[in-house]
């Protein structure tokens, strides 16, 4: 239960803050068994997940039970390349998502236990290679499952992966570089392998300005590598604005995050069931739901963060989709 995986957690991240390196060795290994024994369990890897991000561990465990809760029990649903429903409906579809475009946020305003508080860095970076060796799995208790894991929450890793690969700290950009290379190599994508060799000198560079640029040249090519992932992707990174978009820094960051994934977003139209009614247009359930995401975040970011929202919606609109700016003004002034 949560208490359990708190007690767990907690007992790790202090060993993961010690000075002894072989005790955060220990604190490292006892999370990567705890996840390998049961590959499963989609809270421990969604609790691991944010734990990485830098979150505290009561965070943490709260908002991992609350996402998973979300899922039901099964583990998080792969997108489908090509059509049909690819999980975003879990959220805001439906008929309850449907009675209200504040719905994603009033389900989840309990999701994070308390305030916002940050671990240290040396905790994350420890989970951050608790997560790299999971999926590497070679020592595991659950070898072989690195592959399986990475297929199942690529779309949850990804964010994160580029969402760390903006830290101030060297370490943790060359390790959320490794993370990326562990995915891109079990999902068999050369062409964002190739980005990461050519791009990943330049990440780890000790001047700011070069790590920036080559971290959103690379989280472009990320996303145009794994495009089928683009709307759950949409949907992990809003889940993280609400979560942490009210630390100092980080919503600046995950707006950025999000404007590549937006661009890959095709806003379609269709009749019959399962879609809901504007007019005489029917969005389908994806695009309602990418639709309700984007003004979830123009109203949370507000005012200090309008030039990030700006370009989020030019990523949404003036891309190569013609039929997006139609939808989507249609949708707004259906409100």
């Amino acid at each position: 239960g949560p208490r359990d995986k708190a007690a767990l957690f907690a007992w790790v991240s202090d060993a993961l803050d010690h000075n002894d390196s072989r005790v955060q060795r220990i604190g490292q290994r006892a999370v990567e068994w705890a996840v390998s024994a049961d590959p499963k369990d989609t809270t421990m890897v969604r609790v691991l997940i944010q734990l990485s991000y830098g979150l505290s561990v009561a965070n943490s465990v709260s908002n991992g039970f609350a996402a998973a809760a979300e899922l039901g029990s099964g583990s998080v649903e792969s997108p489908r390349v090509g059509g049909g429903t690819s999980g975003l409906g879990l959220m805001f579809g439906g008929n309850e998502g449907a009675q209200s475009n504040g719905g994603y946020a009033a389900r989840h305003h309990n999701a994070v236990g308390g305030p916002v508080v940050l671990s240290t860095d040396r905790i994350a970076l420890g989970y951050l290679r608790a997560l790299t060796s999971i999926l590497l799995a070679p020592s595991s208790p659950g070898a072989g499952v690195g592959k399986a894991l990475s297929l199942t929450y690529a779309s949850l890793i990804l964010p994160l992966v580029l969402f760390r690969l903006r830290s101030e700290r060297h370490r943790i950009r060359r390790q959320t570089l490794l993370l990326l290379r562990v995915l891109c190599s079990h999902m068999s994508v050369r062409s964002c392998l190739a980005r990461l060799d050519e791009l990943g000198p330049s990440i780890v560079s000790d001047i700011p300005a070069i790590a920036a640029d080559a971290a959103t040249r690379l989280t472009a090519a990320v996303a145009a590598s794994f495009a089928a992932h683009s709307e759950m992707a949409i949907l992990e990174c809003v889940r993280q604005v609400h979560v942490q978009g009210s630390v100092g820094g980080r919503l600046a960051a995950l707006l950025e995050i999000l404007q590549p994934w937006v661009g890959n977003i095709e806003l379609r139209h269709v009749a019959g069931d399962g879609c809901d009614g504007l007019g005489p247009v029917a969005l389908s359930r994806d695009s309602l739901v990418v639709l309700r995401c984007m003004l979830y975040l123009t109203v949370k970011a507000g005012v200090d963060a309008l030039p990030g929202i700006q370009e989020l919606w030019m990523a949404l609109v003036g891309g190569d989709y013609e039929q997006n700016m139609w939808l989507a003004m249609r949708y707004l002034t259906g409100l």
